[in-house]
């Protein structure tokens, strides 16, 4: 593979990429903003009653869904780079096929349990509705899961965008709607019409994702050549994409199970080590409630990197492209740290400013000062993850986070109880097991590919850009508090001096091209204008 060509195809990875990261951001921000006048609408009993429909219905789409967008853009990719297009069409429709299946049927266990379920376990009949309202959503959200991984495997990444767009807008839409609506007949049944929005959502997401699908299948910058050999057997393809995907799920439910242990450990280590049981509660809501969701956030953008990965690495590796394989590893962890890097040191910087501005608590910023550093290798263990499912070790990822998260759990068992640490050793523990994750991951990379990669490519220019923001941030916001008063002015003023200083150090660093800047959304052509004005060395340079 020629030069251009590698520069064309790292290109194209990170305009898909930020193409999904946009979506997802807004998708991110659309279902944030809802709550406010659903919450208005309905109340506090109302917005319970519609809540008690989400942990049973994520539960069972994760279960039906999980994975399987990456099997199907990995299997995708690999027929597309061989050529083999019928083979790739067919490998499509025993996808949607197998999650029509498994979307209907968790469709109607939930519909015939809903009775069930609301009165056993939530104590509370009304629930029901809610739950029989939701449950159609199920079936259509599984096929749409299919169709983006076919999409994502041709790395064409704007019609999974579009439709999560249109899905996120219609739920949104048809939700406030139907709860305004039914509330004269009832609390249960305004909670039951905001629940019914994810269907016609969904419903709306799958719509616009098929015809955009037939509508562009034959043409040339879609269409993959249809191959002369012979297609999978279709158990063989069912087979195959259950054992790519089962891993993936495994790997994505430890986010929960630690979520699960993190609620058994610290409240019970914090009243150990002799907080009362209110205290220890609240120093567990600081951590959970407000710190984690702060670290969590640069995730969601970096979801539509590790998305574009796959295919992409996938692509390499049909073709025994290792040299491949390793740009575009190193070219993907450069791009996570671009992102991920200046998050960690701005939560660390200006935690107490971040936490003030939202939530009036400059108190809990020690907790997410020391949960910062997680922020950064999350974001790494996401796509190194990605990088290595593309080649095929499914297993490896999975491998690595179950053993940080036994780090983690020994080490919060420890640190929790320890005075002077109390909940601040909950978020050391958190870092302490990412970081192991992450490392876990890169040494797996390499021996994966049998030669050495060269890490420090694809770290230095973010790291000093991100240190060098957080230098001056650091010496200037006292300066900026004192002239603002130390409240939310303050703080943004912080944010925004950080993401200027960081942004133009990068750009006189290199880390990123003119053309990688010109493809980030809102900012991208001012950024690429400024960096070519600046003379940037990262046109001249690969990495």
């Amino acid at each position: 593979m020629d030069s251009t060509h590698r520069e064309a195809s790292k290109t194209k990875l990170f305009k898909g990429a930020a193409v999904l990261a946009g979506a997802g951001l807004f998708a991110r921000l659309l279902g944030a903003v809802y709550r406010i006048p659903l919450a208005n609408m309905l109340g506090d009993e109302g917005v319970g009653l519609f809540e008690m429909a989400n942990p049973i219905y994520f539960f069972l789409l994760s279960i039906s869904v999980a994975g399987i967008p990456l099997a199907i853009s990995k299997m995708i990719a690999e027929k597309k780079a061989v050529g083999e297009g019928n083979a790739a069409r067919k490998v499509l429709r025993v996808a949607v096929v197998m999650m029509a299946l498994s979307g209907l049927a968790a469709s109607l266990a939930l519909f015939f349990l809903a009775p069930y379920i609301a009165e056993k376990v939530y104590r509370d009949p009304r629930a029901a509705l809610p739950l029989r309202a939701i449950c159609p959503s199920l079936a259509f959200m599984t096929v749409m899961s299919a169709m983006r991984g076919y999409f994502q495997g041709v790395q064409k990444m704007v019609p999974s965008a579009v439709s999560q767009i249109m899905e996120q807008v219609a739920r949104v839409g048809f939700m406030l709607l139907a709860a305004a609506l039914l509330l004269p007949k009832g609390l249960e049944y305004a909670a039951a019409g905001a629940a019914s929005g994810a269907a016609i959502g969904a419903f709306a997401g799958l719509a616009l994702i098929a015809v955009i699908y037939f509508y562009v299948r034959n043409r040339p910058d879609y269409r993959i050549e249809p191959g002369s050999g012979r297609a999978e057997r279709s158990g063989t393809i069912a087979f195959r994409i259950l054992s790519l995907s089962v891993p993936v799920a495994l790997t994505s439910s430890l986010a929960s199970i630690k979520s699960v242990v993190d609620a058994a450990i610290v409240p019970g280590r914090l009243a150990a080590a002799g907080f009362p049981t209110s205290e220890a509660t609240a120093l567990y809501g600081q951590l959970n409630g407000m710190a984690f969701p702060l670290v969590y956030f640069p995730t969601s953008i970096i979801a539509g990197l590790a998305s574009a990965t796959v295919p992409a690495i996938s692509e390499c590796n049909a073709k025994g492209d290792m040299e491949g394989i390793k740009e575009r590893a190193i070219y993907v962890l450069k791009l996570t740290s671009v992102i991920a890097l200046p998050a960690a040191v701005g939560l660390f910087v200006l935690a107490s400013p971040i936490t003030n501005l939202l939530f009036g608590r400059p108190d809990v910023g020690p907790v997410l000062m020391a949960l910062s550093g997680a922020c950064a290798f999350l974001c790494l263990q996401q796509t190194s993850s990605s990088i290595l499912s593309g080649m095929g070790h499914v297993g490896d990822p999975l491998k690595s986070a179950v053993l940080g998260v036994t780090v983690k759990i020994a080490l919060e068992f420890y640190l929790t109880s320890m005075h002077g640490l109390n909940v601040k050793g909950a978020a050391l523990s958190t870092v302490a097991g990412s970081f192991v994750s992450v490392v876990m991951n890169l040494i797996q990379l390499e021996r994966r590919l049998g030669f050495k990669v060269g890490y420090a490519k694809a770290f230095w220019r973010p790291m000093l850009a991100s240190l060098v923001m957080g230098g001056i941030v650091y010496l200037t916001q006292g300066r900026v508090e004192a002239l603002m008063g130390a409240g939310k002015v303050s703080a943004l003023a912080g944010v925004g001096i950080g993401a200027f200083c960081y942004l133009l150090a990068l750009m006189l660093l290199g880390g990123l091209n003119p053309d990688e800047l010109e493809a980030i959304p809102l900012v991208g052509r001012k950024a690429a204008a400024l960096s070519r004005r600046l003379g940037s060395i990262g046109g001249k340079r690969r990495c």
